[in-house]
């Protein structure tokens, strides 16, 4: 595909407006995540009643948690999508800083799907799972 000046500054912008939203939802969900387990210090019910269905907060976990994956891999399928720049990342680890993302921004992105994937299971340590 060839880029045009303009294609490459509005998929520069897209990205760039992606990524703050993916850098807000991270915050929401750490935000989301510390309420819930303060609200939640019991733990799930060791003895729920037949048919418990879902708590609203174990539901706005797990779909908050669902959308940062999805983000997560929509971004990375982006970046992988082409060769060219569409985000300013710095050339070094050491050039790094919170507006200029690493060079292994991929590799960071691809860590954090596996440890989110891979951790599914703990909300169930939090709330109370549906049994009906």
């Amino acid at each position: 595909m060839i880029y045009t000046d303009q294609t490459k500054k509005t998929v520069f912008i897209t990205a760039r407006v992606f990524l703050l939203a993916t850098d807000y939802a991270d915050y929401n969900l750490i935000n989301k995540t510390m309420k819930l387990a303060k609200a939640n210090i019991y733990g799930p019910d060791k003895n729920p009643a037949i048919g418990n269905s879902s708590s609203g907060e174990r539901t706005m976990m797990l779909e908050t948690a669902r959308q940062e994956i999805d983000n997560t891999a929509l971004l990375l399928k982006l970046l992988e999508s082409t060769n060219e720049e569409i985000l300013d990342i710095a050339p070094t680890k050491d050039l790094e800083d919170i507006r200029r993302l690493g060079p292994d921004l991929r590799e960071q992105l691809n860590h954090k799907l596996k440890i989110m994937n891979a951790n599914w299971l703990d909300y169930n340590r939090l709330f109370t799972i549906p049994n009906k």
